[in-house]
């Protein structure tokens, strides 16, 4: 997702039904595209996204890295999880697709705060042996 949002905004804004484009003689014409701004900081969301999956993935292969892939991940999803749920009732409910994502990223939140609870004594007791 990071890499569609940082390097199509325009196209990901379209997946969304979103449309910045100007009605001329009763038809739109979607050519003009999303404002500047907005182009910005969806690139910006989206590299963001994009370099911390590459962390986590990283993670899988450097054992050192587990543990703080583990708590940025449970910290990006439930980050994700709670301002969704707060558009939900600040905004109203937005299409399918979107509820999907929100209903995969609370349980990518579960799962990694699950891990961390799960593995917090592991990490107690091999820091007070040393």
């Amino acid at each position: 997702m990071g890499a569609f949002i940082s390097l199509t905004p325009n196209e990901y804004l379209t997946s969304m039904n979103v449309s910045f484009g100007l009605e001329v003689n009763g038809s739109i014409d979607n050519n003009l595209g999303a404002p500047i701004s907005l182009l910005s900081d969806l690139r910006a969301m989206g590299g963001m996204m994009l370099v911390i999956g590459l962390y986590i993935l990283m993670a899988n292969f450097q054992k050192d890295l587990m543990k703080s892939a583990v708590f940025i991940s449970a910290v990006f999803y439930t980050t994700f999880s709670v301002f969704k749920t707060l558009s939900i009732m600040l905004d109203g409910t937005p299409q399918f697709e979107i509820l999907l994502a929100f209903l995969i990223e609370l349980m990518m939140a579960f799962s990694g705060l699950l891990l961390i609870f799960l593995t917090k004594h592991r990490y107690e007791t091999k820091g007070s042996a040393e």
